[in-house]
């Protein structure tokens, strides 16, 4: 998995950061806004870096909304996610959760 600012700007409380994660074949376009401001684009680089796992559960959240997901012991989420998603997407319902296609949110 890999995370790059592609480019941010700040309001008055805070930094809008667009960034490209990619994970494997996937590439993803999203958003965040960072709680600071005066930021370097090294320091905004290393935040997003800090929290890829957060961006790419945050994904798979708007790519199985419905998704119902039990963490494990010792599990982060991004493995629970992981998990999941290698067992069938199946809810403990037995509900069998389809996939939504990914829509950057920015280009």
């Amino acid at each position: 998995m890999n995370i790059l600012l592609d480019h941010f700007h700040e309001s008055e409380t805070d930094t809008n950061c667009f960034f490209t994660l990619t994970d494997g074949e996937d590439i993803f376009k999203w958003h965040c806004d960072i709680q600071k401001i005066g930021m370097t684009e090294t320091e905004i680089q290393a935040e997003l870096e800090a929290r890829i796992e957060e961006f790419r559960c945050g994904i798979y959240r708007k790519q199985y909304m419905d998704a119902i997901i039990a963490k494990e012991e010792q599990e982060t989420d991004l493995q629970a996610w992981q998990r999941w998603i290698a067992g069938g997407c199946i809810n403990p319902d037995e509900t069998v959760i389809e996939k939504k296609k990914w829509k950057d949110t920015w280009k």
